[in-house]
């Protein structure tokens, strides 16, 4: 199991691309991303985190992707996105993330039927 801590990635600001999948990572502390102002692609797929929360995606003002599928996450605080405010596509496991980012453009997966925002948020 690993934990990204504070200012693991302090000084690549110029790195625009950063591919976590599958690294067993649990745990993103607050600020962990602090540093990364140019970072657009952000890839956590195939982890084992379980909670975020709305310190996680501190520092990428500038991501336009995220790929957080294939996690457990559990817990996920309602303001976990302010931190990405130009965020337009976002993958995850279930719907109810994609109420929490209303201003992407693309939010996978796509609700069904019988599941709706305000259902979602109200449980």
């Amino acid at each position: 199991m690993q934990t990204l801590d504070a200012f693991s990635f302090y000084g690549l600001s110029s790195l625009k691309t950063l591919d976590l999948h599958g690294q067993k990572i649990n745990l993103i502390r607050g600020d962990a991303f602090i540093g990364l102002r140019s970072l657009t692609v952000l890839v956590l797929s195939q982890n084992s985190l379980t909670y975020l929360s709305e310190e996680t995606l501190r520092g990428l003002q500038n991501l336009l992707f995220l790929d957080l599928s294939g996690n457990k996450i559990q817990v996920i605080e309602k303001n976990v996105f302010r931190s990405a405010p130009r965020l337009e596509k976002l993958l995850t496991d279930e719907f109810r993330f994609c109420c929490l980012a209303r201003h992407t453009s693309l939010c996978l997966p796509s609700p069904d039927e019988f599941s709706s925002c305000e259902d979602l948020m109200s449980n």
